[in-house]
Parts: structure tokens; C-alpha cells; sequence
């Protein structure tokens, strides 16, 4: 993820950089974006739910 988006570097520059195929860059990338999305969207829902708990503590 860092070579491809931080740094910029095309599908097959990643892919030469890391030794592997195009191919193989892109579904691993998938992969990882997938995985982020997931980790990013439980932390939402946990930072959500902290709040909510929160606010019925403090109204009570």
C-alpha cells in the first residue's frame, strides 16, 4: 500500500520493486484496502458506541 499510493509508483513499478507480478500486486492491494475499510469501519462503530454509552452515563 505504502509504494503504491504513498509513494506513488505505478502497478509495475510496485510490482518490480517487490519482486512479484502485476497481478499479484493488484489483488494484494485489494486485499489490504478491504482489510483497512473493515478495521477503519469497526473503529467508527466502537468510537460510536463509547459516545453513546457516554451520553446515557451523563444523563443519568
Amino acid at each position: 500500500m505504502v509504494l503504491r499510493h504513498w509513494e506513488q509508483m505505478s502497478t509495475e513499478e510496485t510490482a518490480a520493486a517487490l519482486g512479484m507480478s502485476a497481478g499479484t500486486v493488484k489483488s494484494t492491494l485489494h486485499r489490504a484496502l478491504a482489510r483497512l475499510r473493515e478495521e477503519l469501519e469497526s473503529r467508527d462503530l466502537d468510537a460510536r458506541a463509547l459516545e453513546r454509552e457516554e451520553r446515557e452515563r451523563c444523563a443519568a
